[in-house]
């Protein structure tokens, strides 16, 4: 089994309620980081990490799909960890950079074989290559979702 880590870099307060709802139908045993509570609803951990130890191999997408479609206006980053020889999954999103996959080591860096390094750089001239790559390697993504992030928590009425 799998491990599993989601940060939310920040989320507009409207769609926290519908973000976290998603989070429970995804995988209801997330604990707020390691150690601390399960998720509940009523409140978001903008800034410290969703954890679960054991999962599936791939849950980083079918989380950051639901997440993307309840909450479209949050940022954040999910991965989870390699396992069984096969690599990780990483999902990064933002608004307005959409949304970036790669297989992914334990620490949520992102894997990239030769071949598809070399397919990048062969697209057209030294520029164009070099822009190839770092669209393959999210780079717009990390420098968007890096360093800019404020934990907080945001609270919210439950509405049924």
């Amino acid at each position: 089994m799998a491990q599993f880590q989601l940060f939310i870099h920040d989320c507009p307060d409207d769609q926290a309620e519908a973000l976290v709802d998603a989070l429970m139908v995804t995988d209801p045993a997330l604990h707020v980081d390691w150690e601390g509570p399960f998720v509940e609803r009523g409140s978001l951990n903008i800034g410290t990490p969703y954890t679960a130890r054991n999962t599936y191999l791939n849950a980083s997408i079918d989380v950051a799909a639901e997440l993307i479609e309840a909450a479209p206006g949050a940022r954040f980053t999910v991965w989870t960890d390699p396992d069984e020889g096969e690599l990780g999954s990483l999902v990064r999103y933002t608004p307005e950079l959409g949304r970036h996959d790669a297989e992914c080591d334990a620490t949520g860096n992102g894997v990239y074989t030769e071949r598809e390094i070399l397919a990048a750089l062969r697209t057209g001239g030294p520029a164009v290559g070099a822009q190839a790559v770092l669209a393959l390697v999210g780079t717009a993504w990390t420098e968007t979702l890096t360093g800019g992030t404020t934990e907080r928590v945001i609270t919210y009425t439950i509405k049924d």
